[in-house]
């Protein structure tokens, strides 16, 4: 449920590792979702978290990608346009660029891709403004 999911977001600032890109939501049958980026760098502190987490949640399912890059787009005109995202997705997806995560705010747009990706990803974005 929800607070467990809280509950894992509270130990994991305890142990001062960093999170952002955070996505929560219902899966059904009273479950929660919660994915989150964070960096690679704290990936041995992360797994000892959820180790000890999962010993009082034992139906708690980890799964984990690293080098990942997270593209951050802003622009103060976007809150008075509509369909900036699905431009950007689009033209991601139509190359062949997976997009791992996606967080959007009125004027920014936050994706989680392979680092691998990461100069081509730039170059369309740049070449779809």
């Amino acid at each position: 449920d929800s607070s467990k999911a809280i509950s894992a977001l509270a130990l994991l600032s305890k142990k001062a590792i960093n999170i952002d890109m955070i996505s929560m939501s219902p899966t059904g049958a009273g479950k929660v979702s919660l994915a989150f980026s964070f960096d690679d760098a704290d990936f041995s502190d992360l797994m000892t978290v959820l180790s000890e987490f999962r010993k009082d949640n034992f139906d708690l399912k980890i799964s984990v990608r690293n080098d990942n890059v997270k593209i951050l787009i802003s622009d103060d005109e976007m809150k008075n346009q509509s369909g900036v995202a699905e431009k950007v997705l689009s033209a991601l997806i139509k190359e062949g660029i997976e997009i791992i995560m996606v967080t959007t705010a009125e004027t920014e747009i936050s994706l989680l891709i392979n680092a691998e990706d990461l100069e081509r990803a730039t170059q369309i974005i740049k070449n779809n403004d």
